[in-house]
């Protein structure tokens, strides 16, 4: 079902494209958003593209029936393509953003002067949120949901300004977690259990974060080391 709906996405984008040339432009950002999106080598023709997929994924492929002959896919064409055209516009306004607040978080990290254990920690969470090829690969529920976590981050960086010993025990706090998932994801023979509870997992993980470094915020899930602990046995345990 998976692999169906990624084939008739593609198709349907194919065909789409044929009425309409879109791009991504990089001018309306601000020095700092250009500079992060710069940054990460994210090409603006293939941002573009994956902006369009993804696009056309919500618009008239999830959402909608399976297609099953010709006469439907043209159907589909027809009837969703000012939908799709929408859809771009707006998850085109969402990575804007996206590239602006990351731009501005990591300039704020860059000028607290942090000590380089804090400073990397936050550096590497930014570029596992915002990096080459995320728009294709990460949730659009999850997308929607950056500016917290950006939010999250500048509330960390004020305090950590003022407090480093507790931004340090809450950081070892989290670290397990997040080691374990990081050795997963990145083990090439690794065995995953259930896919499904690691994306579950990798995102359980910003609400940790922002549980331990930005209670004011809110957690959206319920979220727990006991949490964690118990989705992870689901994630590497067949």
């Amino acid at each position: 079902k998976i692999e169906h709906a990624k084939g008739v996405a593609m198709l349907l984008a194919l065909e789409m494209s044929k009425f309409a040339k879109r791009s991504f432009s990089t001018k309306s950002l601000s020095f700092q958003g250009a500079l992060y999106f710069k940054s990460i080598n994210y090409d603006a023709g293939k941002l573009s593209d994956d902006i369009f997929m993804k696009a056309v994924r919500i618009a008239a492929v999830d959402s909608e029936p399976r297609i099953l002959t010709a006469e439907a896919f043209a159907e589909r064409v027809k009837t969703k393509r000012a939908a799709v055209n929408e859809t771009y516009a707006s998850l085109a306004k969402l990575v804007s953003l996206i590239f602006e607040e990351a731009g501005r978080v990591s300039s704020l990290a860059e000028s607290a002067d942090l000590p380089d254990d804090i400073a990397l920690n936050i550096s590497t969470q930014l570029a596992w949120l915002v990096y080459r090829g995320f728009v294709a690969t990460v949730p659009y529920e999850k997308l929607k949901l950056y500016p917290r976590y950006f939010k999250a981050l500048e509330k960390r960086i004020e305090r950590a300004k003022v407090d480093k010993t507790r931004d340090r025990s809450k950081m070892a706090r989290f670290e397990p977690y997040w080691t374990q998932y990081h050795r997963l994801i990145t083990d090439k023979n690794a065995r995953i259990a259930d896919r499904a509870a690691l994306s579950e997992y990798r995102w359980l993980l910003e609400e940790y974060r922002i549980s331990l470094f930005a209670q004011e915020i809110k957690t959206i899930d319920r979220v727990s080391p006991d949490v964690l602990s118990r989705l992870w046995l689901t994630v590497t345990v067949s």
